[in-house]
Formats: C-alpha cells, sequence, structure tokens
C-alpha cells in the first residue's frame, strides 16, 4: 500500500469538482476507460485518472487492460448520512456466478479524495495478504478482529491511497460533513462485465 498526498496538480483537482461529469455520475455506476485512450483524455474525471495513475502504472504492459472507475459522493445532511459504512470486500470480478469460487481481481486499486472536509469517513483496510476465494473471504470477515487486522487511513483533500484490490476493505461512516471519492482498479485484460 503507498499514500500519496497532494496527488495531482492543484488545477486539475479542481477542474475535476467543479465539472458536471463528477456530479451526474450515479454513486457507484462502474464505467472503464480503455489504457489504448490513456494519452488522450476526453473529460475532467479521465483527465484526473490519467494524473493519478501516470507514474504508477504503464499502459504498455496491459495493451488489453485499462482503469474501471467509479464515484461515491457521501454527505451528512441534517445530522443523517445517507449511506451506511460500506460492506467489508474485496474489489474482485466474479465470472462464475454459480460457485462464486472464480474471482478475478484487478492488478492495482486506489482511491482518491478529490475533495474531503468530514469527521470519520475512513479508509479501512484488512492485512490480508493473499486472494481469498468466496467460502474463505466469508470465512474472514466474520472473523475479523478489527482491532488487530485493520488499518484505518483518514480521507484527506487530494490523497491518493493505491493497494492491491483482493486485499479486504471498506469506507467507514461519515459523523459529519462531507468526503468525496475518485475509485479506481487497473485491469489487465478488461472484464467482461464493464461497458
Amino acid at each position: 500500500m503507498k499514500i500519496y498526498d497532494d496527488h495531482i496538480p492543484e488545477a486539475i483537482r479542481l477542474e475535476l469538482i467543479k465539472s458536471s461529469e463528477y456530479h451526474s455520475l450515479p454513486r457507484a455506476t462502474y464505467k472503464f476507460w480503455n489504457f489504448k485512450d490513456f494519452d488522450s483524455p476526453i473529460d475532467p474525471i479521465q483527465t484526473a485518472l490519467h494524473h493519478i495513475w501516470k507514474d504508477n502504472v504503464d499502459p504498455k504492459h496491459f495493451p488489453n487492460g485499462g482503469i474501471e472507475y467509479w464515484i461515491n459522493l457521501d454527505k451528512v445532511v441534517d445530522g443523517k448520512h445517507k449511506q451506511a459504512p460500506a460492506m467489508w470486500h474485496p474489489d474482485v470480478y466474479e465470472p462464475d456466478t454459480k460457485t462464486r469460487d472464480n474471482w478475478d481481481s484487478g492488478i492495482l486499486g486506489c482511491v482518491y479524495y478529490p475533495y474531503v472536509k468530514c469527521v470519520g469517513g475512513f479508509f479501512e483496510i484488512c492485512d490480508n495478504n493473499t486472494k481469498l476465494s468466496h467460502k474463505e473471504y466469508v470465512n474472514y470477515v466474520c472473523t475479523l478482529d478489527e482491532s488487530t487486522q485493520v488499518e484505518r487511513i483518514k480521507a484527506k483533500t487530494n490523497r491518493a491511497i493505491f493497494f492491491e484490490p483482493y486485499r479486504i476493505h471498506r469506507a467507514s461512516r461519515i459523523h459529519q460533513g462531507f468526503r468525496e471519492c475518485l475509485a479506481s482498479t487497473v485491469w489487465e485484460n478488461k472484464p467482461n462485465n464493464l461497458k
């Protein structure tokens, strides 16, 4: 895992958070940006993704791959947070829905915070160091000792956290304020369930 503060240029960050593309993408709508187009971003989201990833992955190594991305804009309104804490999960693709054991993991994941002013809203990640089958994942989560097996990282404006996407993680509850997150995963090959 790597953490970078002040990760992208301020002008790019501001363009992102002011853009209609950023604010109009529905929560957890998964998009895919092919690496063949990596050097030609067409909107502020792709421009930000280019800056987030350009020093952390070489697209030439993954000619059939790209970046899966989604946006979560969370806030507390009148003392109520619309979203519960996220469930513990790895970022995986499940091509075999009958056995749920054929999970495919991306190469690298990232949570990037374009704008944050909140209490709570930590990125929490478990210390599992290998990919788990669905059965192993369920057992791991059911026996998880959050006091010893979880690392918590504060959400902070312009912070990027890079991690292995098979590691089990979640976002904790926001108690006050708001947290904006542009999450992404690099895939060697585009998963079949992505457009």
